[in-house]
């Protein structure tokens, strides 16, 4: 225009800036490029070069389709895989990093392992300033955590959604009322193991629970789940937590009542059961054992089902009240069995026991996707994968099978690798550390 043509006439190098404005989409910046590139003569017919560039504030929300998230999006994806130590090392490389480094942490453990005998409460207030999309904390064995601490947590973990406590004596009854006064409306998971026998802190934990009407996932490991089951089945007969889909528990003979009624009310909702037989005192009716199994054959929306037992208990379930959950539970597709050491006369699962677990699996879980053994300390199996291929030959649908063991021993199939596949499924030989 004439603006353009007598600034360049006055000025033949000088840069000529406009600002244009669309109704349909407010303002554009239309900027030319710092230098103009000439044909060589004074003439008003030189060639420019012109560069849109957006005018959008870089501290403003972005679209989610808009090309000036690529760089922040693409970093932040990339520090996700620093671990939290890493990611205070890397923070100072720049200001972006700063800016999208915490952005991914959204678990905390708090182990006197790792953190040392003490916390400072100052680096914890200004870790949770940093981290401030924790949405799971972990309390492991701790035992000073104290007051401010607890408040710092309530302060600034307002995404939090799951806990997990094991074992720890730093969490008295009012650091625990403090913690679901705060997040009880928005915990969807609560995990509790190793409480002893002795810890009145489940007995707070199960008072407290019953606020917590948006829970998803239940765990524990109380030598005592009278008082839990309590809570969670209720004086009517509603279900209270109607979107409880994950359930955890030990299972001895003291539960069989209240464990019917847990059944009555959630069977028809209750996607995942993990059941720890107690198998720790001689009591343990067989009775009970089967009105547990009968109980999870009730669960037809059971997709994963973990149980740990003996291999007595092991023998005595696959007798019977293994084939009534297969038969029953057509939804399950993943089946876990592990199998713990208890005394000296059982010290792995035998060729026989393997043998009709498999044998009863391929009769009655024709659904199964996933199925996933392990003993503590185990033995080289005599069986061929050849031969076991022919015990699982209904499971049309298996893609893995695993066998989990002790680091130390040799454990597995007949077969050389530490992986095999025949007609798609994985055999994993897994060990622990």
């Amino acid at each position: 225009d004439s603006y353009c043509v007598n600034t360049y006439a006055k000025h033949p190098f000088r840069v000529c800036h406009h600002n244009r404005h669309h109704h349909s989409t407010g303002s554009l910046s239309v900027t030319t490029i710092d230098t103009i590139r000439s044909t060589g003569s004074l003439s008003i017919h030189a060639i420019v070069s012109v560069w849109i560039k957006s005018s959008m504030d870089c501290k403003k929300v972005y679209p989610k389709d808009s090309l000036d998230r690529l760089g922040d999006d693409l970093c932040q994806h990339l520090l996700s895989f620093l671990s939290l130590e890493d990611r205070f090392r890397c923070e100072c490389v720049s200001k972006q990093w700063q800016r999208v480094v915490y952005e991914t942490q959204t678990e905390l453990t708090i182990d006197p392992q790792l953190m040392g005998s003490t916390i400072s409460e100052e680096s914890f207030e200004t870790l949770l300033q940093k981290c401030e999309n924790i949405t799971r904390i972990e309390f492991l064995c701790f035992n000073d955590l104290n007051d401010t601490i607890i408040d710092s947590i309530a302060k600034h973990c307002h995404h939090l959604n799951a806990i997990y406590i094991e074992n720890n004596f730093g969490l008295n009854d009012s650091r625990i009322e403090r913690l679901f006064k705060r997040f009880a409306k928005q915990l969807k998971s609560i995990e509790c193991q190793d409480m002893g026998p002795n810890s009145g802190d489940h007995n707070c934990i199960a008072d407290n629970i019953k606020f917590c009407t948006h829970l998803t996932r239940l765990g524990n490991s109380f030598y005592n789940n009278m008082r839990l089951y309590r809570v969670v089945t209720g004086d009517e007969t509603d279900v209270l937590f109607k979107r409880l889909t994950s359930f955890q528990f030990t299972y001895s003979n003291e539960d069989v009542k209240c464990f019917d009624v847990f059944v009555n009310r959630y069977q028809n909702q209750m996607k995942s059961m993990d059941v720890f037989i107690d198998e720790t005192s001689e009591d343990l009716l067989q009775k009970s054992v089967d009105i547990l199994m009968s109980g999870l054959s009730r669960m037809r929306a059971l997709i994963d089902l973990k149980i740990h037992c003996s291999e007595k208990t092991l023998s005595d379930i696959i007798a019977d009240q293994l084939r009534h959950i297969g038969a029953n539970c057509g939804q399950l597709r993943r089946l876990s069995i592990d199998v713990y050491m208890r005394g000296h006369d059982s010290r792995h699962i035998s060729d026989q026991t393997l043998w009709r677990l498999m044998q009863t699996i391929n009769d009655n879980f024709h659904g199964l996707r996933r199925l996933r053994f392990s003993d503590p300390i185990p033995k080289p199996l005599t069986i061929n994968v050849n031969d076991l291929m022919q015990t699982i030959d209904k499971l049309k649908l298996m893609v893995c099978l695993e066998r989990v063991g002790d680091r130390n021993r040799l454990i597995g199939f007949s077969c050389s690798n530490q992986y095999v596949i025949t007609r798609n499924i994985t055999f994993k030989l897994m060990m622990f550390y």
